[in-house]
Formats: structure tokens, C-alpha cells, sequence
């Protein structure tokens, strides 16, 4: 079942599939679909690898496809693999989990297959350095690369938009412009949506690195501390059910260093 497979998933992808598996969790006897979740981890990128080999590689079908798909859990699913025929894999999501893999698809998949990504954001950003952007380390723009000209290159294709209806029993994917995708094989990596009203105050008050132009906020902030005598404190939280505490922890220690180079920091 879903939640038997949710449990086996590491903890720190667990958030991100329970949600998705509750959106669709119907569809899951009709198509092909992997889960992914927030962020690539070992042991994800290990189970991934796995239903690449069973399902999607030419070695896979050249011999008898098997009845279930390994992601830490089985589960059952319809099988339709034809030897030659052009398969198409449709990968929603541009964030590290999407766009690592599609590269890997594109490297394990033959040349004739598609693979397909679907993103609401036209670049890719590379989220870790979220906090090197919220310290003026580095500029929005050195951690952002465009999705579809980068893509291009490596032969997979982007498309711009936004996920709005599923038909897995038809396997039709339709976007927010109304274009209806087609798809053998289905890639749900949209991590996690963030929530500023798990606590009162948050939305008003708090500032974020969470995202690119959240941390291109927080940068505009930590100048006006900076430049602001009788500020004397911040504080570096977060909230409620969070999964990934690094970035905070990263956040803390680069702040501490910085004002201690400038002498505002107490002895």
C-alpha cells in the first residue's frame, strides 16, 4: 500500500511523498508513477536507479517485464513495456529532485525515448546556496541556470507551466495553459510546499531562505541590520514539522562570522 511504502521511504524525502501519495494515491493501478521527494537523497537516488534498470532500460525490455515496481516498497501496477517502441517519460518539477533526474534518464533511457520536463519556474535554482545569496556571497543570478536552454542541449525537453488535472488511467497530464501532455511513465518531484501559517506571525514578521528570491529578501534585511547601531539581535528558527534543519544551522554560522569580522558580535 502507499503508507506501507511511505514508512521504508528515508525520513527526509517521507513529508513530500505522503502528500503526493494522498493526491494520487487512486491512480497508482493504472500507471507507472514514481515518487520523488524535497531532496535526492543516497538512498532515493538508489531506489530510483532500481526502477530505472526494471522498467526503463533496453535491457528491460528485451526480456519479460516483471509485475511490480521497486521504491523501498512494492507496489502493483499495469505493465505495457514493448520492445522498440518510443516511450515517454514526463518528470514534473525543476528543482534538484526533477532536474537530477532527468539527467540520469537521459543517460540510462535509448536516444528515441522522450523525457519531458515540466517546471513553473523558467530556471533552475540551486537551493543550497540560498544562504550564501542571503549573505551577498553571491547574487541571485550565479545560483540560477535556464531550464530550457540548458535542457535542450542535453536532449531533454522543457515545457513552462504548472501541473492542473491527471488522468492516470489515460495517462494525460494538463497544465495551467491548457496543454495536455502525454506520458508512459510519470515523475511527480515537486517537493515540499512551503507553509508560513504553521504559526501566528510568520507570514507578517519572519524572513526566509527558502527559496531564491526569499533569500534575496533576507539579504536586503541583514543589510539594514547591518547598517542599523541599536539592532542587536537575530534569531534563526524553524518552524514546526521542518525537515531540513541545515540550511539553518549553515545560516547561524555564516551570520556569526561575518559579524564577528565586523566586531558586532559580543566577546
Amino acid at each position: 500500500t502507499t503508507h506501507e511504502m511511505v514508512r521504508n521511504i528515508p525520513s527526509r524525502t517521507a513529508l513530500a511523498v505522503v502528500l503526493i501519495g494522498v493526491a494520487v494515491q487512486s491512480s497508482l493501478a493504472f500507471a507507472p508513477l514514481f515518487l520523488v521527494g524535497r531532496a535526492p537523497s543516497l538512498a532515493g537516488q538508489r531506489a530510483l536507479g532500481r526502477v530505472h534498470r526494471t522498467y526503463l532500460s533496453e535491457q528491460a525490455q528485451t526480456r519479460k517485464p516483471p509485475g511490480r515496481i521497486l521504491l523501498r516498497q512494492t507496489v502493483t501496477c499495469k505493465q505495457e513495456v514493448t520492445s522498440g517502441q518510443v516511450k515517454t517519460v514526463l518528470v514534473v518539477g525543476g528543482g534538484l529532485g526533477g532536474v537530477s533526474v532527468v539527467y540520469d534518464l537521459r543517460h540510462k533511457l535509448r536516444k528515441h525515448d522522450r523525457v519531458i520536463l515540466l517546471s513553473d519556474r523558467p530556471a533552475f535554482e540551486f537551493t543550497p546556496s540560498n544562504p550564501w545569496v542571503a549573505t551577498r556571497f553571491r547574487k541571485p543570478e550565479d545560483i540560477r541556470v535556464p531550464l530550457a536552454e540548458t535542457l535542450s542541449k542535453n536532449g531533454v525537453e522543457f515545457k513552462l507551466g504548472s501541473a492542473t488535472t491527471l488522468d492516470a488511467q489515460g495517462r494525460v497530464l494538463t497544465t495551467d495553459a491548457g496543454e495536455a501532455i502525454a506520458y508512459d511513465y510519470l515523475i511527480v518531484a515537486t517537493g515540499a510546499r512551503l507553509d508560513f501559517d504553521a504559526a501566528p506571525g510568520v507570514r507578517e514578521h519572519a524572513v526566509s531562505i527558502c527559496t531564491t528570491d526569499h533569500a534575496s529578501h533576507a539579504a536586503d534585511k541583514w543589510d539594514a541590520f547591518l547598517a542599523d547601531d541599536s539592532a542587536k539581535n537575530i534569531v534563526i528558527g524553524c518552524m514546526q514539522g521542518a525537515s531540513c534543519f541545515g540550511p539553518g544551522y549553515e545560516y547561524a554560522l555564516m551570520l556569526d562570522n561575518e559579524l564577528t569580522k565586523r566586531n558586532k558580535r559580543d566577546s
